[in-house]
């Protein structure tokens, strides 16, 4: 508990920051709205109970703007199921939404699994590059943090797994970045 509102609110640099949302945010209707308003939640639960901006940040509205963005995927060898396996030890790999092109290198760690997203972030939507625009394949199971569901990755192919990983933040601002997946 902090010894009073005014030190808090000086300590997360409120007075600093630029509140007019307007001058960077796309929208703030429907669906939009709704993630916003869980990403504002997010954001402001984590900065009330650390009582400090993250690391990096110069203030608050750079925070929902995307700065330190940060999804983080783990990879682990599956059950013979094909199911995610906590026995295996899991391989944890930085997503970058910011980075155009993010290289995971997998060997005998075939599943893959969202493990972390930061409070300023949402992954919105994983799609397949390689299948066809008309009809792209989604990968919703890398859209939660759902315990062990994720994707149990076919490395008989002979190219790597490309995924777009669209990273939704507050005001409908939205990031897309490829995930190459290389065995």
């Amino acid at each position: 508990m902090p010894v009073s509102w005014a030190t808090l609110f000086k300590a997360l640099k409120f007075g600093s920051a630029n509140w007019d949302f307007s001058s960077w945010s796309t929208k703030l209707s429907a669906v939009d709205n709704t993630r916003s308003f869980r990403i504002a939640t997010r954001i402001f639960s984590q900065l009330f109970h650390d009582g400090a901006l993250p690391s990096g940040i110069g203030t608050v509205d750079l925070y929902f703007r995307g700065n330190n963005a940060t999804v983080i995927v783990q990879t682990s060898k599956p059950t013979k199921t094909g199911a995610y396996s906590r026995k295996s030890g899991a391989n944890t790999h930085i997503v970058n939404p910011k980075q155009a092109i993010n290289v995971i290198p997998i060997t005998a760690d075939r599943f893959l699994k969202l493990n972390y997203t930061s409070s300023n972030v949402e992954v919105d939507d994983v799609e397949d590059l390689a299948s066809p625009r008309t009809d792209p394949k989604r990968y919703k199971a890398l859209t939660r943090i759902q315990g062990a569901k994720g994707l149990l990755i076919d490395t008989t192919k002979k190219v790597p797994l490309k995924l777009n990983f669209r990273v939704a933040l507050f005001g409908g601002i939205a990031w897309n970045c490829e995930v190459d997946i290389t065995w």
